[in-house]
């Protein structure tokens, strides 16, 4: 694979962080930027939760997720650096986020030259009193608003899966698979959400490598 196709493919992963979480609000991916920028100024800070070598524990949604050696997190100022201002003002303090609001937790590659990366594993966090009704945001509009986001890289197909399990809860599954035009690539991609002590969860795994979906799945438990 070139080294354009991998940077291409890096930025498509990163939009999808931004996109994936919004599925079903009707907004395109330069509202979602700004909505994402203005909202960082109205929080003080999260419990990002905390990383012992490549393992990351949140004590509020009571998470373990253990990755391998290899693979690389990003710190709060890293997450910055891609995402802009939503993620400046992290700090690992308590406080709430204002309802609605999308917080990255966790970002990982396994490949610390982003251009090598064939897996990336993202974390968000919205506050939300009341559990949200997956089956009802995600129409058939808002998967076509999914769909559109990868479209230029090639042919695209996306599918409700619907109630699964993740780590051990109960989740909610949708699944994007790209095939990258003009290459033997796929680009698979896994978005569960679940609700979790007033909080939806958003774990967004994509990977060029379908076999490894499974053994990425198995890194996140909940206690």
């Amino acid at each position: 694979m070139t080294k354009k196709i991998k940077q291409i493919l890096l930025t498509v992963l990163v939009l999808a962080v931004l996109t994936a979480t919004f599925a079903g609000c009707g907004k395109s991916s330069e509202e979602i930027k700004d909505i994402a920028q203005e909202a960082v100024k109205t929080i003080s800070g999260f419990r990002v939760g905390e990383w012992e070598g490549n393992t990351y524990t949140n004590e509020k949604f009571n998470l373990t997720a253990s990755f391998p050696e290899e693979w690389y997190a990003y710190s709060a100022q890293e997450m910055a650096d891609v995402f802009g201002e939503v993620a400046e003002s992290l700090k690992d303090t308590e406080s709430e986020i204002e309802e609605g609001v999308y917080i990255p937790l966790l970002f990982v590659i396994d490949n610390q030259d982003a251009n090598m990366a064939m897996s990336t594993v993202n974390l968000t966090a919205a506050r939300s009193i009341l559990a949200p009704d997956f089956e009802a945001e995600y129409t058939d509009e808002a998967l076509e608003q999914l769909k559109a986001q990868f479209e230029q890289l090639g042919t695209v197909e996306a599918e409700v899966v619907g109630e699964t399990t993740f780590g051990g809860e109960k989740a909610f599954l949708v699944t994007v698979d790209t095939s990258i035009a003009g290459t033997d690539f796929v680009q698979s991609q896994r978005i569960y959400q679940l609700y979790k002590n007033g909080y939806m969860l958003t774990f967004t795994i994509s990977t060029l490598d379908s076999e490894a979906m499974n053994s990425i799945e198995s890194y996140f438990s909940f206690d």
